[in-house]
C-alpha cells in the first residue's frame, strides 16, 4: 500500500526527514525486527542495524560530515 498524504493522494515521503548536512543511513527491511505487527517503525527500534549505527555514532572520535 503506498503512503498517502492528508487528502489521500499517494505521496513519496522518503526524503521528508532529510536535513542538509546531516549524516543519514538507509534502513530497509526493518519490519522483520517487529515480531508482533511486522511494521518498519517498530522494527527500527529493535533493529541490530539501528543499534550498530547508534553505537558507531556515539563512539566516533568526531561527528561525521
Amino acid at each position: 500500500m503506498p503512503a498517502s498524504d492528508a487528502v489521500g493522494l499517494p505521496t513519496d515521503f522518503s526524503r521528508s526527514a532529510s536535513l542538509e548536512g546531516a549524516h543519514e543511513i538507509d534502513l530497509t527491511g526493518q519490519g522483520q525486527y517487529d515480531p508482533i505487527l511486522g511494521t518498519t517503525h517498530l522494527g527500527i527500534l529493535n533493529s541490530p542495524d539501528t543499534w550498530a549505527a547508534t553505537l558507531e555514532f556515539l563512539t566516533a572520535a568526531s561527528p561525521r560530515r
